[in-house]
């Protein structure tokens, strides 16, 4: 049935999050952009979501529609490639990894795990995209968090972490 399903050579979670929609529309490049399509609203809501946190619903508002409508974003999602799902699962990741310094529990540390497989096992470009965001939050729970807290200014904090990578 996997193999019914497949279309070319892509990823094997690509093409097993794929399948259903191959069986239910047909062997066709438009039943594989589906996926596409729902990781780019992902990425929309987590965008909104990780931006809400930052600076208010107006500046989520504001992100994820910057973030969906931005067109190398919409270029990459009309591409039956596992390209598209980068973007949307390195900010489900970022938000992932800012909600597990927030609330420091191990589901959510699993949670982190399994973002991360998912993003490793998607895309080799993945460990690029997500090097910097993992070391940020590894250096930031080991030597300023000694409580479950948020900083009072941690998007300040974490962007000019990021500016100084």
């Amino acid at each position: 049935l996997i193999y019914w399903a497949t279309i070319g050579p892509r990823t094997p979670l690509y093409q097993m999050m794929a399948a259903p929609f191959v069986m239910f529309i047909d062997r066709s490049v438009d039943s594989i952009l589906i996926v596409n399509i729902v990781f780019m609203f992902l990425m929309g809501v987590a965008t909104y979501w990780t931006a809400a946190m930052a600076a208010g619903p107006l500046a989520g508002g504001l992100a994820a529609l910057i973030v969906t409508t931005y067109p190398l974003t919409i270029e990459l999602s009309t591409l039956a490639r596992p390209h598209a799902l980068l973007p949307a699962a390195t900010i489900i990741t970022v938000l992932v990894l800012i909600q597990t310094i927030r609330h420091r529990t191990w589901p959510m540390a699993w949670l982190v795990m399994l973002c991360l497989l998912f993003v490793f096992s998607t895309h080799a470009a993945g460990f690029q995209l997500l090097a910097g965001p993992v070391a940020i939050f590894v250096l930031y729970t080991v030597f300023f968090q000694t409580a479950p807290v948020i900083p009072q200014s941690w998007g300040r904090t974490l962007g000019l972490s990021l500016i100084h990578i």
